[in-house]
Formats: C-alpha cells, sequence, structure tokens
C-alpha cells in the first residue's frame, strides 16, 4: 500500500504521485470542504469526468493508475492510499 497525505492549493490542479501503479485508491478528504478528483487526468471542479469527495467523505476508487489530481476551492487536507489487488 502507497499513501500521501497534501494540503491543497485552492483553484489549483494538485498532483499527487504515489510513485507506482496502483489498481485502485481510497481518498479521504480530512477537512469541510469538497473536492474533485481523476486519476491520470486534469481534475476539474464540478465538471463531467472528475470525481466528488465529499467534505469529511471518503471514496473508494478502482482504477488503475498512479497519480491523483485533485481540487478544490478551498484547501482541505487529502489523505491518498493506493493498493494493488493481490493476485490469486
Amino acid at each position: 500500500m502507497f499513501a500521501k497525505t497534501v494540503t491543497l492549493v485552492a483553484n489549483t490542479d494538485t498532483l499527487i504521485d504515489l510513485g507506482e501503479t496502483c489498481d485502485g485508491f481510497v481518498i479521504t478528504n480530512q477537512t469541510a470542504t469538497a473536492l474533485h478528483v481523476n486519476i491520470d487526468q486534469v481534475a476539474e471542479a464540478d465538471a463531467d469526468g472528475s470525481i466528488l469527495v465529499p467534505a469529511s467523505g471518503t471514496r473508494e476508487i478502482r482504477h488503475r493508475g498512479q497519480i491523483v489530481h485533485a481540487i478544490s476551492t478551498g484547501t482541505p487536507k487529502v489523505e491518498v492510499l493506493g493498493y494493488r489487488r493481490s493476485p490469486r
């Protein structure tokens, strides 16, 4: 498992690079400001294709990638956990 915690800069597409390709991500928004994310693509607030992580919420994204793009109108603290599936 790979993990990073960052504080976003308001209205800026922030890249959170876990350094390894992951099979999925668990993203936790630790503050009272909503944010939008995308995997390996630019995130845009309130745009089609970007995934909402609500204020004080968690979202699992089962999509292979390495870099989580995140954006918010505020400056939320965000925890990103990347995981790999075990071979069966």
